[in-house]
């Protein structure tokens, strides 16, 4: 167990999603040395500027994100002394962005974070059901993730519309069909 001050509650012993056990080796991540992180450093500046010369500027907070990214995890943006409880051994860890759309770290760290709550202290020890639904591209939606009910109380729905039919490239015989053709004569 590492003892540091980071602001997330300690995971509980008891693991009934059947997760490993924390180890007790640490090995520093390397982001620097990625392909995704090299092609990123090279290539961001000359990007944003393409991007700014064709006018149509990448948003501010895309930029952030990528610029999150380039400094995630390397130990010249800053770092925390952790010692492990259980050996005595001294750690070095390097902060991390945070991000939530770029970084592989950070978005792996979240997933797994909120696996762990959502097993550990959400989802009753029952068997459960998984639900995934998915539209085609061809039919198209939109959907809006809402937090709040009209009165502002705390209502997580959410909102989707779609098309009531599939939409497609239509010859011009199912085009006569639906009334287009003939509304042009």
């Amino acid at each position: 167990m590492v003892a540091a001050v980071t602001g997330f509650p300690m995971r509980s012993q008891r693991r009934p999603h059947g997760g490993p056990a924390a180890s007790c080796h640490y090995e520093r991540r390397r982001p620097e040395k990625t392909p995704l992180h090299m092609i990123v450093s090279e290539n961001l500046e000359n990007w944003l500027d393409d991007r700014g010369a064709a006018e149509r500027p990448v948003p501010g907070y895309v930029e952030d994100e990528l610029r999150g990214y380039l400094e995630c995890g390397l130990l010249c943006f800053g770092f925390a002394r952790a010692v492990c409880m259980t050996c005595r051994t001294g750690l070095v860890v390097a902060f991390s962005c945070k991000g939530r759309g770029v970084c592989p770290s950070c978005n792996g760290r979240h997933m797994a974070q909120t696996a762990a709550h959502l097993a550990d202290h959400v989802i009753p020890p029952v068997p459960v059901r998984q639900w995934v639904i998915s539209a085609p591209k061809r039919l198209g939606g939109i959907s809006f993730l809402h937090r709040f009910g009209s009165a502002l109380n705390h209502h997580v729905h959410l909102h989707a519309l779609s098309h009531r039919r599939s939409i497609r490239a239509e010859s011009p015989a199912a085009k006569s069909r639906h009334g287009t053709r003939d509304r042009q004569r």
